[in-house]
C-alpha cells in the first residue's frame, strides 16, 4: 500500500507541474501609441524617367520623396531613376510585388503603364504626376498648375527684356509642357501686348545639344531673354544664354545658387509640397480616384528670391509681378482663358 500511495503522490505532483507549464500566460495590452517596433510602416516608391540630378523635373521629385521620408514617421521610401520606357511596367510591378503601399509615377509618360498595372493590385494606391487617368479606383493624379507657372514666368521674362523680344523652350510635346509654354506666351503678352515671343520644343527632356542649338537659333535675333522647362536639357538652354549674353528665367528647380551666370530668377515648383500633399491625402484615405491640381494657393508654386542678376528688375516691376501672381490666385486675371488662346504643338 505504501508503494501504491507513493506512486499516486508522484502522479499528482507530475500533473500539477504539467498543468502549470501548460497554462496560458496573461496577455498584456499595449499602453499608449505603438512603438517604432510595432507601428505599421508605409512604403512609398517613386518612378522617374530621368536622373535625380537633372536640376529640374526629376530633382524636384526626388527632393519631394526625401521630404516624405523626413517629415513623417514610419515611412520607408525607395526610388527608381532613368527608367527606360520599355521597363516601366516591370519596375512598377516590382514595387507592387514588394508590398509598397503608395507608388508615385512621376510624369505623363507613365499614364499607360499605370493604367495597365494598377488594376492588378487594387490594394495599392498609384499616383501619376501630371497624369490624365480617370475611372480607376486606386489611381489618382496630381498636377502642378503648369498654366499658372508658365504665365508667371512669361510675365517675369517680359519685365526683364530690354528688346521687347523673348524666347521659350519646352521639352516633350505632352500636355503639361504645352500648357507651360503656352503659359509663357500668355504671361509675356499680358505684361506687354506688343512683345515678340518665339517658342520651340526640343522633343526630349535630356538632349542637351539640341536644346542648346534651338536656343541659339531663338536668341540669334532680337530676343535677349529665354525661359525653359525641359529638365536635363535645361543645361543646353543655359549654355546658349551664357554664350549669347541673354537673361534666363528657370522653372521647377532653383539653379541660381550653383553660380551659373545669367539666371535672373526661377518660378519654382515645390516638389516637397506636392508630395506631402499627396501623402497627406493618402493618410486621410481621400486619395483613391481623385484628380488634384495645385499651385500658388497651395504653396506649390512660388517665385524664388531675386538674385544679383535681377538688378535689371526695378522694385516697381517686382510689385507688378507680385500683383500678377496674386491675380492668378484671386481670379482677377483669367490666365486659363488667356493661355488657352496660345499656340498648339
Amino acid at each position: 500500500m505504501k508503494k501504491v500511495f507513493a506512486i499516486m503522490m508522484v502522479c499528482v505532483l507530475l500533473f500539477a507541474v504539467v498543468g502549470c507549464n501548460n497554462a496560458e500566460a496573461p496577455v498584456e495590452e499595449p499602453d499608449g501609441e505603438p512603438t517604432e517596433e510595432t507601428a505599421e510602416v508605409t512604403k512609398v516608391a517613386l518612378l522617374m524617367a530621368g536622373p535625380i540630378n537633372d536640376q529640374g523635373w526629376n530633382s524636384m521629385a526626388y527632393n519631394g520623396l526625401v521630404r516624405i521620408g523626413e517629415d513623417y514617421e514610419n515611412v520607408e521610401i525607395s526610388y527608381a531613376e532613368s527608367i527606360a520606357k520599355s521597363d516601366n511596367e516591370e519596375v512598377a510591378r516590382g514595387y507592387a510585388l514588394q508590398g509598397f503601399d503608395l507608388i508615385i509615377a512621376h510624369g505623363f509618360e507613365f499614364n499607360d503603364t499605370v493604367t495597365r498595372v494598377a488594376p492588378e493590385y487594387p490594394n495599392i494606391q498609384f499616383v501619376v504626376v501630371n497624369g490624365s487617368i480617370e475611372g480607376i479606383e486606386n489611381v489618382s493624379t496630381v498636377t502642378v498648375n503648369n498654366m499658372q507657372q508658365g504665365f508667371i514666368a512669361g510675365a517675369i521674362a517680359a519685365t526683364i527684356t530690354e528688346t521687347d523680344s523673348v524666347a521659350g523652350i519646352g521639352g516633350l510635346v505632352i500636355p503639361p509642357i504645352v500648357d507651360m509654354v503656352n503659359g509663357f506666351i500668355a504671361g509675356a503678352q499680358y505684361m506687354n501686348p506688343d512683345i515678340e515671343m518665339n517658342t520651340s520644343m526640343v522633343g526630349s527632356f535630356d538632349d542637351v545639344g539640341k536644346a542648346k542649338e534651338l536656343s541659339v537659333a531663338l536668341l540669334s535675333g532680337d530676343a535677349d531673354t529665354i525661359i525653359s522647362c525641359c529638365d536635363l536639357a535645361n543645361m543646353g538652354v543655359l549654355e546658349a544664354a551664357k554664350e549669347e549674353g541673354a537673361y534666363y528665367v528657370g522653372t521647377n528647380t532653383d539653379i541660381s545658387p550653383s553660380g551659373i551666370e545669367n539666371v535672373v530668377n526661377t518660378v519654382l515648383t515645390d516638389g516637397g509640397r506636392m508630395f506631402t500633399f499627396v501623402y497627406d491625402e493618402y493618410l486621410s484615405g481621400k486619395l483613391a480616384g481623385e484628380a488634384y491640381s495645385i499651385g500658388v494657393a497651395e504653396d506649390a508654386i512660388f517665385v524664388a528670391e531675386w538674385n544679383d542678376q535681377a538688378l535689371v528688375v526695378q522694385e516697381n516691376d517686382k510689385a507688378a509681378i507680385d500683383a500678377i501672381i496674386q491675380g492668378t490666385v484671386d481670379g482677377s486675371i483669367d490666365y486659363r482663358a488667356l493661355t488657352s488662346e496660345s499656340a498648339e504643338y
